[in-house]
């Protein structure tokens, strides 16, 4: 029941700002007593079914993102997940996310900072796909990296939800594939349930909030997720 609870709150998250599942969810059940790769098993197929539904109304937003993200931040994200499986390693990066967070928000209030920022990511976008890869394998927090990339290069709501939805669709798919090959079981009546709920939560979230918002009160809010999430990370991170 906790674990339902869980993925209907975080796929409200989700869906509204294309992230919330893994990147919450991951430390939530791993706190709760799941190991990784049950927390993977759980959360992967619902975060799969919100990004796909995104994506089927978004479209895809960016096609040269989509052909970097492949090439350069899933062959780490790859490796890394299989390091962490067969080692069974307890990797706890919080506060370093967390930073990283903050100071991104922080650049999004100030225009010329964010216009440096963005300068920065788009000069080097390669080597940053690929420590996003190393990080989303290695602790499945990547989707923070993500929406750092996302909010600081597109302005347009549906960019940057777009541009995260197609991130985290691609980053499920291959995971999932992943520990399939590693032998990882899954539940077929839990994935189902999960799966429905995420669909039914996204569909709503699209019809009655994130239609609503103006592409500025969707940033503003963004920014303000991106603070609220660095402060949890660090109060986790005390724990």
């Amino acid at each position: 029941m906790a674990v339902l609870l869980v993925v209907l709150i975080l796929s409200v998250v989700q869906s509204l700002f294309g992230m919330g599942l893994l990147v919450f969810g991951t430390p939530t059940l791993i706190l709760m007593g799941y190991e990784f790769t049950e927390v993977l098993s759980i959360l992967l197929p619902p975060s799969v079914i919100i990004s796909a539904l995104q994506l089927l109304y978004l479209g895809e937003r960016d096609h040269s993102f989509t052909k970097n993200f492949s090439l350069y931040c899933l062959p780490p994200t790859i490796l890394f997940l299989v390091i962490h499986v067969l080692m069974n390693a307890k990797i706890n990066i919080d506060v370093m996310l967390a930073v990283v967070l903050f100071i991104s928000a922080c650049c999004r209030i100030y225009p010329l900072v964010l216009t440096r920022l963005r300068q920065f990511l788009e000069h080097y976008s390669r080597t940053y796909l690929i420590l996003m890869g190393c990080v989303h394998g290695l602790s499945n927090m990547g989707g923070t990296l993500l929406s750092v990339y996302a909010g600081s290069l597109y302005k347009d709501k549906s960019d940057t939800l777009g541009v995260i939805a197609t991130g985290y669709f691609i980053f499920g798919l291959v995971q999932l594939l992943t520990l399939m090959l590693l032998g990882q079981k899954f539940s077929f009546n839990g994935m189902l349930i999960n799966c429905v709920i995420a669909a039914v939560i996204c569909l709503l979230v699209r019809q009655f909030v994130y239609g609503s918002l103006s592409n500025r009160q969707y940033q503003t809010i963004f920014t303000i997720f991106m603070f609220g999430y660095s402060f949890l990370l660090v109060s986790k991170g005390s724990l």
